[in-house]
């Protein structure tokens, strides 16, 4: 029987197909779909994350980056227990469990050390053309740190290790969608 843990990974995966295939309804489009999913991070409580304080991680239990690609918004998930997401505008979506759970818990525990630069926030909207954004997720509030997309790229920012940090994320779910596509392949 799956843990409750992924269950609720189950749920990022299946919510998309759900709602988009929910009988008698209009299909919800991948803008749509981006905001449902990139919004569920945002309302998750700690307690139905099921993360808990550690010693490394007292303070943070998830973050997201939001950064604009080629046109799109990706948004880049993770929780202290190592589990991660990544979101497309578009909706394409890759809800990746602990397919990436080294580097997720990285990305919260990188994100604990830049708490203190970070300010409070209450909402959570989209950065410009130009920006990216690392919200931070505390047991009781929301944080979030603003910074040009520009000076993180070319590594002039001291947000940088956070960006990098998102970016071992990516690599891995990437990794991992590749090796499921083969698996899948050699199956056939």
């Amino acid at each position: 029987m799956p843990s409750r843990r992924n269950v609720l990974v189950l749920t990022f995966a299946l919510a998309a197909s759900a709602i988009m295939g929910a009988a008698g309804q209009e299909e919800e489009s991948g803008p749509e779909l981006f905001s449902r999913m990139r919004e569920f991070f945002f309302s998750m409580t700690p307690a139905e994350a099921e993360v808990s304080p550690s010693k490394s991680i007292p303070h943070v239990y998830g973050i997201a980056m939001d950064m604009p690609i080629d046109g799109q918004l990706a948004t880049v998930t993770a929780l202290a227990d190592g589990t991660s997401s990544l979101y497309l505008s578009n909706g394409y979506i890759i809800a990746g469990g602990y397919a990436a759970k080294d580097a997720a818990q990285r990305y919260v525990e990188v994100a604990e050390r830049f708490l203190g630069q970070a300010i409070s926030s209450t909402q959570h909207p989209r950065p410009r053309s130009d920006e990216v954004f690392f919200y931070i997720r505390t047991y009781d509030s929301l944080f979030v740190i603003r910074e040009s997309l520009p000076n993180v790229l070319s590594r002039r920012s001291p947000y940088t290790e956070i960006y990098d940090a998102a970016d071992q994320v990516i690599g891995q779910l990437f990794d991992a969608v590749e090796k499921a596509k083969a698996a899948e392949q050699q199956n056939e």
